[in-house]
Parts: C-alpha cells; structure tokens; sequence
C-alpha cells in the first residue's frame, strides 16, 4: 500500500511559525490564581528569557508539620516548546485544581478536598508554566535570540511567512520533471512522495510557503525561530546545530531551570508537559557504555517507567507512539543527570487513525479528516504568482500549533484525566520505615538484643538505579542512639541497601548494656527528605 509521507506538522513544526494567536496571557492567569489560593501559591521570578521576560514559579504549599524546603517536592516544566501552549495551560491547570480542592466552598467547609489539603501539607509543588516565554510570545518554537543558519552575515531574513495574506503559512507546489512529489490519486488534496521501486515519478516539487528575500538563490532557509529551549538541555545535547544552543544550558532559560533544580534538593518527582514523550510505550532502554551517556532508561528502572506509564495510559486512555527522545530535553537530563524519576508527555495529538476495518483512515488522510472537522488547519490548493517562481500553488496543511486543532470541550476532561494521573503518580512513591524496633533481655548481665526491620512499603523503589548512578542522592543512612549506653556488638550508624518496592526489607541487630531506664533511638534518614524514628526504653 502506498504511504503518503507529507511532511506533518508535528514533523516540521520545528521550522515555522504558528498563525495562529497564543491562549491566555499565562502571566496573567498564574497571577489570578495566586490572588485567590488564599496564601496557597506564590509564585517569584527565577530567571529571565533571552528577550528579558520573566520566567516565573509557583509554589504550591499548605501549612503542615515539615517546613515546605524539607517535604518532597514535586517539579512540573511546561512550554519549553514555543508552539506547545496546551502544556502551559495543563500546568496553570493542576495550580486551579490544587486551590479549589484545598478551599472550602463555603463557610462551613463543605466541599473542601481534604486528600488534596493533606497532599498539599506533606508535599511542596514547584510549578514552572512557561520555561520559554519568547516562543509563546513571538511565535516561534525557540527563543527570541537571532540566528544566521545559513552564515550570510545575516540574521532571521529569510523564514517561511504568509505569502498571499491570508494569514497562514503553507505549502507551496509545482509543476517539475526533477521533483520528488506527486499528488496522491486517492486524495488529490494530499501530496506523497513518489515510490520509485513501484514505477513511480515525482512530478512536483514542494517547498513552506516563503520567498527568497536575501537574494541567494534559497527560500526559508532562515527559519526565524530561535534557540530551542526543549533542546538545550545537558544531556546529550545536539553539538554544533545553532539551533540547539552554543553548548547544553547556554540560553538563559534552561539555566534558569537549572540553577533551580540544583537549588531545591528536594526534589522527587518531576513532571514535564511538552512535546516529548515517555508514557505512551514502553521505554527504551539503555545500558553504561564506558564515559558515554545514556540513550536509554537503566534495566532496573524499566519497571518504574512501564509502571507509571501503563498508569498514564489508563487514566487519561490515550494511546500512539512513545516519543521520548534524548537530545537536549528536559526529562532526559532530570533523569539522567540529577537523578529524579522525570514523566513526560505530549498532553494530545492529532489523531493519527480515524475510524475501522474499511472505513479506517490513516496518517496524513487521518489528520485531513479531523481539520476538516474542526474547521482549520488545512487549505485548498490555489494558484499564487510567486515572485521567483512564477505560477504556483499554495495550500495543504498549515503550520500551525497542533494544540489549536483540538476538539471543541475536549480540554476539560483530558486536563481532568492528567491531574488523577499527576496524583496518583505521586501517591506511587517509595514508602521506607522502621516497622520493628524490639529487645529482648540476655540473662542477667544487663545486656539487650536489639532488632529492627526497615522495609519499603512504597510502589518505587527506595532510590532508583540512575540516582545510585549519579550519586546525587544517597541510599536511606541509620543512626543508633546508645542514650548513655554502651554498643557491645554491632555498629551505631549504616546505610541500608537499595529496599525494592512493595516489600523490601533489611533486618539490622545490635548487643548493647545499659542502667535501667535507658532509652535507646533509632533514627532513619531519606535522602533527599524524610525519615523515621523509634524508641525503646531499657
């Protein structure tokens, strides 16, 4: 069967600009949210784009026992992809949601979410809407920094733009014996490469809408978009693309996330709401190849993310190709390099496969069939006189932002479907404790036996295998408190393996003598936050 290969919007949305206008101000919105948390979320600026705007963070905390700088904290990211507005929308989303299910709805309390106010007491939120201020701005997938792809000694002159006004960007085809385009005979709308191993030949060319305004024979090689800010993380970052930044971290963004993390070592979880991807599929994995990093997740933390990702498939029944690519994003470089379980997603796509058995569409057909249900995204082909060209035709897909082509009234339940998922994720964690703390009496000599059991009742492992391996984080340390005793056999302080999920344990014993009355401690520390504590008198 043929294949159209079209080149898709969420393919080639890395070079264009979308036409359409961004969402609510995110600034504006966060700002209301905060004024009415009741002292719930503030929010304070963390850094400033390549443009000079502020890149804020909103912090999620209700009053509890620990101060918020030593509970687990949680990290939501969100557009870092310019034309990805729907992740920053999902963020301010899960804010809303934590200040209604906190607040009361009337004086009586009734209606207040007491799970989210006890979630909110033990944990913290660090919720960063929009990583990349400039691309929602500007429109553009990067930031606002210029850039001269094609080394003429000028800077964003040459982009695909709106040629005939009509307040789009598209394609552009014609008529050419040298092509490699031929217009499909099954959707004369679409446009496939021709397959040259059945016979066939291109009799088209295809180029984005642009013209060649510098004069050098090119059109759109310019693409006006900035550094990518989802790129320009340190983890295998793209070298020598000026897309992807000079070196990792090089654009004031990504440092500005990066001083964050560093500064908040108690961290857990984080969460990024962008146009990556590792829920969706199993994960690949990935093993240590001497000083080169890795390009997929560890063996021993494929049941985490198989795990969190079956769940993420089962609350939000979204289902598609897992996109969790390495270079330069954000949840790679959380995972990898800071050590912290990172989950990212997508939030929603064009579909992909309408309909079944006969009736079913796919790929490019698939994606006509849903813009000409919402009414946008796709243009008829009609003659253009181009100023290089001549004759031509413009239409076909629009680039544009494939947030904007979501169904009418879907975005509140899919919003409502990754907040049960966000919750549930985090309700997963490790759960490590003292279970026992005995004595048992040796004869008269004074002397005690004394036993514990340490065990992780949590879904997660105590630490993962890529936070051993990046030593960020150490495994659960425990201390043993004579109270004025004496330690006959065994040691006052150690640190327990790596306790599995759902039941593992590590037995610890100790020989001590004291006077009557004595009072000895066990005391367990988490790293990075967290611990237990108990008590036997002698």
């Amino acid at each position: 069967m043929l294949t159209t290969t079209l080149v898709l919007a969420g393919a080639l949305a890395a070079a264009i600009p979308p036409a359409a206008t961004p969402p609510q101000d995110p600034a504006a919105e966060l700002a209301k949210i905060a004024a009415r948390s009741d002292g719930l979320v503030t929010t304070s600026v963390i850094g400033r784009s390549a443009f000079g705007t502020a890149i804020e963070v909103a912090t999620v905390a209700a009053p509890g026992d620990t101060p918020p700088s030593d509970r687990p904290a949680i990290l939501i990211l969100a557009g870092l992809h310019g034309h990805h507005p729907l992740g920053t929308q999902l963020a301010l989303d899960h804010l809303a949601r934590f200040v209604d299910g906190a607040a009361a709805s009337n004086e009586e309390g009734d209606g207040a979410d007491d799970e989210t106010r006890a979630l909110l007491a033990s944990h913290v939120f660090h919720v960063i809407p929009v990583v990349n201020p400039d691309g929602q701005l500007m429109g553009r997938i990067g930031n606002a920094k210029a850039l001269d792809l094609d080394r003429d000694g000028r800077t964003d002159e040459d982009a695909p733009r709106d040629l005939d006004g009509d307040g789009k960007v598209t394609w552009m085809r014609w008529a050419d014996p040298d092509g490699e385009w031929i217009v499909d005979p099954d959707e004369p709308r679409l446009m496939r490469k021709a397959d040259t191993k059945k016979g066939e030949r291109g009799t088209h060319r295809m180029e984005l809408e642009a013209a060649d305004t510098d004069g050098d024979g090119q059109r759109g090689e310019d693409d006006a978009q900035g550094v990518q800010i989802h790129r320009n993380f340190a983890h295998r970052h793209e070298e020598f693309d000026r897309r992807t930044g000079a070196w990792p971290v090089s654009e004031p963004s990504t440092k500005a996330v990066a001083d964050f993390v560093f500064a908040h070592r108690n961290l857990v979880m984080a969460f990024v709401w962008d146009c990556d991807d590792n829920l969706l599929g199993k994960p690949k994995k990935g093993s240590p190849r001497g000083r080169t990093q890795l390009d997929g997740i560890l063996e021993d933390d494929l049941e985490l993310y198989e795990t969190v990702g079956k769940l993420y498939r089962e609350h939000t029944g979204r289902s598609g190709e897992v996109a969790d690519r390495h270079d330069g994003s954000a949840w790679s470089w959380l995972n990898f390099q800071v050590g912290i379980p990172a989950f990212a997603s997508d939030v929603w796509r064009v579909p992909t496969k309408l309909g079944e058995g006969d009736d079913a569409v796919e790929g490019e057909r698939a994606r006509l069939v849903h813009c000409l249900e919402v009414g946008q995204g796709f243009v008829d082909w009609h003659t253009y006189e181009h100023p290089e060209l001549g004759e031509i035709e413009l239409g076909g897909f629009v680039q544009m932002s494939d947030d904007l082509l979501m169904p009418a009234g879907a975005r509140e339940e899919l919003f409502a479907a990754h907040h049960a998922f966000l919750l549930d994720a985090i309700d997963r964690g490790p759960a490590v404790h003292i279970r026992e703390f005995t004595a048992e009496k040796l004869g008269q000599s004074g002397a005690h036996r004394l036993r514990a059991v340490l065990i992780n009742d949590g879904d997660l492992p105590a630490q993962t295998a890529t936070a051993n391996r990046t030593r960020r984080f150490s495994r659960p340390r425990w201390r043993l408190h004579l109270g004025g005793g004496s330690l006959v056999v065994g040691n006052d302080s150690g640190q327990t393996g790596n306790l599995a999920a759902n039941g593992g344990k590590e037995e610890l014993e100790w020989i001590v003598t004291g006077e009557p009355g004595t009072t000895f401690t066990l005391e367990l520390d988490l790293d990075p936050v967290g611990g237990d504590r108990k008590e036997i008198t002698r």
